[in-house]
């Protein structure tokens, strides 16, 4: 909507407002629903308060004040046209009581007519009802001036966005001849209007005329009297409209006398036609709409508020120019008088593809399946797992602990366990499936997504092997140097991080230590050369010296640790990192949720062996010499030694502490990041149930904007009415790299969630899985919205990358083909299954592709096409 205010205000700024001032009457119940609904569309547009609000109006006629209440905040004028006693009028007008008939009125009004008595409420469907009604407001109410101080205010030069090059007022009544409001005064209503309008610019005036087929369900008993009123309408209206046609034989050249306007009885006769043009809404038998009295109304705001009103204007013309005559042509010539051709039916239908809904439904289908594939709660559907699929047992067990008769515990029994053992056999599940998924792709040779993962929870050279556990493969570890030292974590965070943190193979000096210890011994080098030496210092002095470069050491060492090293080319990292999680989200933008889990629990593993605590520095000791002795500088170089190594030691005892001390820090967040990713996992199934339901019910409904308009069809929804939403996702959006676990962008949203909570210590609360599932929503909506929508602003792209109403209609017949043939299976299988039936279909030649939809394409794909407005068919 943001993108389509911005359009309308550039159309202000460079094109010319040309709006003419229009007034919609709705006349009976009928009317009054068409005009309103026009009226609602047209306050829904984004440029109406600025374009059209002061030239478009709405008035509203009936005899039911009912009716009119309910519309009154829709409408700028109301008229009640039966509140008042209408067999008494009546009866002083014909001289029936004492007083001298009024010729106005007694030239419409048959002498044996009796009018219905008291101010009743509607027409009764009786048409002389609703005439008497206009003809008493006209000629004693306010009623016409009502109706010309609306006219004038259409014409104020206040309006800046007023049509200039044109002095015409359009008048659009809407009226229905099936009862008897519309039926008995939509005539004199419209000559009245005519005249009114006459006085201030040039009247045009349409006629919207509903006929008595449409209400034919709801008339009941009454249909024969319905349809009665129509054809005396009707008849009225052509003997009127013959006026129109000066051309033909018949024209009455003196006029025709008709009296309409009792508030100046010199109007007894008309020289011109009530309308220019009249809309005939009809019901063909065949019609299926449940409303057309709304499809009417849709069909007359587009109409006269959308390109196709410039469009039509120009036939218009050429029509009234050439066709001002009675038919059929050769009517004239035998003397018989024909119709007019002043009327028409009109209706607008768009096939829309319904993109607010559609990028909803698959930005919330493909945050669904991300967090999905992240908890592993499935075997997936690709071939390179049917091994597993087929033995599936081993993907659902694991054992408590890793001794040799440990019994395998289903996933369903985990619950008898108490909270702890709950936990460590979820953690344990979660890596066994890495690795029975990961040992899948290794036999097969393929260095798939979950061989990845696998190698981030473990060390150079080692592969998955058979029921979950794992071997050395020397022939890999030069590869995974080369590949570490290119990629460092977004390769593997284990062979970095354990490596770091605990050594190679768990049994070697900590790299971090390591590093830092060969920091000291570089820096202990240097020191030993550039220390001053003063003949005969004090030992205590020497001593106080050693205490300032144990000082210095253990700064180099430190800021080794807390920034890393390099060996072998690669680069390791540092506890600055490592502790506040940084790497889990900075360092590796490529890795998938599930991988950081897997490393997780693999370092936490490893730094479950605590490091023994170094052996306490006992102070600088130089036997043979006492404090107060005095070193000859011959000496000095020896004692120099001494005291660097001593300095050494008591540096490498506080950062030995200061590491091990922040290792138990970074242990105590893994921890709960742990926490967070297992219990997200933990509560993920029953959230997917009640996200799946959502996705469901929202398929169905579909979205708010997706049909405005009665007569619009839907792409992707079959006759049924069941939209192919679900089959559009898995076709088009499911396996785009944009929304893969592989995709940097998608990894950020769902690392960076994680590690935000688990950063505050939260819980994998339901609220927790949906701050996840909104932020990929968020991201995934952000990319489908340019992908399937295109860009309002760049139509040649939006053609060769957004979804177009063709590539829809295409798409449509692909699906209903796919879904009609292979039902049970798709119901059965799920997306896996409709994937597979998708990708078989589009590998086969384009003729066998045509011959599969081709019944479809007969009868059901033509027929929506029909309902397309001809070259309208755009990107939406």
């Amino acid at each position: 909507m943001a993108t389509d205010r911005n359009l309308v205000v550039e159309e202000l700024l460079t094109k010319p407002s040309a709006v003419s001032p229009t007034l919609f009457v709705g006349l009976g119940g009928c009317g009054c629903k068409i005009a309103v609904r026009v009226a609602r569309h047209l306050k829904r547009r984004a440029d109406y308060a600025e374009r059209y609000q002061d030239l478009v109006k709405v008035a509203l006629v009936d005899t039911n004040i009912n009716d009119l209440e309910s519309f009154r905040e829709d409408a700028d004028e109301t008229f009640l046209i039966s509140d008042f006693e209408k067999e008494e009028y009546a009866s002083f007008a014909s001289g029936l009581k004492f007083v001298e008939a009024d010729s106005y009125f007694t030239q419409w009004v048959p002498q044996d007519y009796r009018f219905r008595t008291g101010d009743t409420a509607g027409a009764g469907q009786i048409r002389i009802e609703s005439r008497l009604g206009c003809y008493y407001q006209m000629k004693h109410g306010d009623f016409v001036a009502r109706f010309r101080r609306l006219l004038e205010s259409l014409k104020s030069h206040e309006h800046g966005h007023r049509r200039l090059d044109s002095t015409e007022i359009r008048i659009v009544l809407c009226y229905s001849i099936a009862g008897g409001t519309g039926s008995g005064s939509h005539l004199p209503l419209a000559y009245m209007l005519r005249e009114q309008a006459r006085a201030l610019g040039r009247p045009y005036l349409i006629g919207v005329s509903v006929l008595p087929a449409v209400f034919e369900d709801k008339t009941g008993t009454n249909k024969d009297g319905t349809f009665a009123n129509g054809y005396a309408a009707l008849k009225e209206l052509e003997h009127l409209m013959k006026l129109g046609s000066p051309e033909s034989r018949f024209f009455p050249e003196d006029g025709l006398e008709f009296h309409y306007d009792p508030s100046d009885e010199s109007h007894r006769s008309v020289r011109d036609k009530p309308f220019e043009f009249v809309y005939m809404i009809d019901k063909p038998e065949s019609f299926s709409v449940t409303d057309p009295i709304a499809a009417a109304a849709d069909g007359l705001y587009l109409q006269l508020f959308s390109p196709i009103f410039g469009a039509q204007a120009g036939d218009y013309d050429n029509y009234t120019q050439h066709q001002r005559f009675l038919v059929p042509h050769d009517f004239e010539a035998k003397g018989i008088a024909g119709f007019t051709q002043f009327y028409g039916s009109y209706g607008a239908a768009v096939l829309l593809v319904p993109v607010p809904g559609l990028v909803q439904y698959c930005s919330e289908a493909a945050a669904l399946s991300l967090m999905r594939a992240s908890f592993l709660g499935e075997i997936p559907g690709e071939s390179v797992y049917g091994s597993l699929r087929a033995h599936p047992e081993p993907f659902f067990e694991v054992t408590e602990h890793d001794d040799e008769n440990a019994k395998p515990l289903h996933i369903s029994e985990f619950n008898r366990k108490e909270e702890g053992v709950r936990k460590q056999l979820r953690d344990r599940l979660f890596a066994k499936r890495v690795r029975l998924l990961a040992r899948c792709e290794h036999d097969e040779g393929v260095d798939g997504r979950f061989f990845q993962t696998f190698r981030h929870g473990h060390r150079i050279g080692e592969v998955p092997a058979d029921d979950g556990a794992w071997r050395q493969e020397p022939e890999r570890v030069a590869r995974d140097r080369e590949q570490l030292a290119d990629r460092g974590m977004n390769y593997s965070i284990g062979m970095l991080v354990l490596d770091a943190l605990a050594g190679e193979g768990g049994r070697a000096q900590p790299g971090l230590l390591a590093a830092a210890q060969h920091a000291m011994e570089d820096f202990s080098r240097t020191l030993a050369g550039d220390v001053p030496i003063a003949d005969k210092m004090l030992v205590r002095e020497w001593k106080s010296k050693a205490a300032g470069w144990a000082e210095d050491l253990k700064r180099r060492a430190m800021r080794r640790i807390e920034q890393g090293y390099t060996k072998h080319g690669i680069e390791y990292p540092g506890l600055e990192s490592l502790v506040d999680l940084k790497f889990l989200e900075e360092q590796t933008p490529e890795v998938s949720l599930a991988a950081k889990r897997f490393a997780v629990l693999a370092i936490r593993q490893e730094l479950k062996v605590e490091l023994p605590e170094p052996r306490p520095f006992e102070g600088f000791d130089l036997p043979e010499y006492s404090d107060d002795d005095k070193v000859r500088e011959k000496d000095a170089p020896m004692l120099i030694d001494t005291l660097i190594d001593q300095a050494k030691r008591k540096a490498m005892v506080d950062v030995t502490r200061a590491f091990i001390q922040q290792r138990a820090k970074l242990r105590e967040k893994l921890v709960s990041y742990s926490e967070v990713s297992r219990s997200l996992e933990m509560g993920f199934d029953m959230f997917a149930r009640e996200r799946t339901k959502q996705l469901d019910r929202l398929r169905e409904q579909g979205c708010e904007t997706a049909n405005q308009y009665v007569l619009d069809a839907e792409a992707l929804q079959i006759e049924n009415g069941r939209r192919m939403w679900d089959f559009f996702y898995e076709d088009r959006v499911a396996n785009l790299p944009e929304l893969g676990l592989s995709h940097p962008r998608v990894q950020q949203e769902l690392s960076g969630t994680v590690r935000d909570l688990s950063m505050r210590a939260g819980g994998g609360t339901t609220a927790s899985l949906e701050k996840l599932f909104e932020s990929l929503t968020t991201y995934a909506a952000s990319f489908l919205e340019r992908h399937v929508g295109g860009d309002a602003k760049a139509k040649d792209r939006a053609r060769r990358d957004g979804l177009t109403l063709a590539d829809a209609l295409e798409l449509e017949v692909v699906y209903r083909a796919l879904y009609m043939s292979n039902m049970d299976e798709i119901r059965a299988s799920g997306g896996q299954a409709l994937r597979s039936i998708v990708t078989q279909y589009r590998s086969q030649p384009r003729e066998q592709q045509l011959h599969i939809a081709d019944p479809l394409h007969q009868d059901y794909l033509r027929d929506k096409i029909k309902r397309v407005v001809k070259e309208k068919a755009s990107l939406l």
